[in-house]
């Protein structure tokens, strides 16, 4: 038995109770009142994921000539940059370059990741299509891929 054991615990009421009965069993091994390290961690929504990729697509063919990016990852970046999901890189002549972040299922917690949706949304009803709601962005999205793209 590994003494780091992984365990999957339920956030209720901002407790966490034991996902399982493996993960009660591995909790069990310590006295009660121990303090114990946690690196909390949540897996990404899949479904929130598609979403991102499938408005981005729509955007991506929707948007009026002088609008238009090469790429469904250009508006991509494009998105990340204005958000400020950005890595800054120094050049040997010392210069600063921005680059656009990642928001990899392993670099871009869950909660981290709904908020970049939300704000990915609003960014694109407010400077690429004016006038549409966050919303109306989900539901067509959802209209035109299926459910599971929302």
């Amino acid at each position: 038995m590994t003494d780091k054991p992984f365990i999957t615990a339920i956030v209720e009421g901002g407790r966490l109770r034991p996902a399982s009965r493996y993960d009660a069993e591995q909790l069990a091994r310590y006295d009660n009142g121990a303090k114990v390290n946690l690196r909390i961690t949540a897996p990404r929504h899949g479904g929130r994921h598609r979403l991102y990729w499938a408005t981005l697509q729509t955007v991506f063919e929707t948007l009026p000539e002088g609008r238009r990016f090469p790429s469904v990852q250009a508006l991509h970046d494009a998105i990340k940059i204005e958000l400020g999901v950005v890595n800054y890189v120094a050049t040997l002549s010392g210069e600063i370059l921005v680059q656009p972040g990642s928001t990899s299922f392993d670099k871009m917690a869950e909660p981290e990741f709904r908020e970049f949706l939300d704000r990915a949304l609003e960014l694109i009803s407010t400077e690429l299509m004016p006038g549409v709601n966050p919303d109306d962005i989900r539901r067509e999205t959802a209209a035109r891929y299926g459910k599971d793209a929302a």
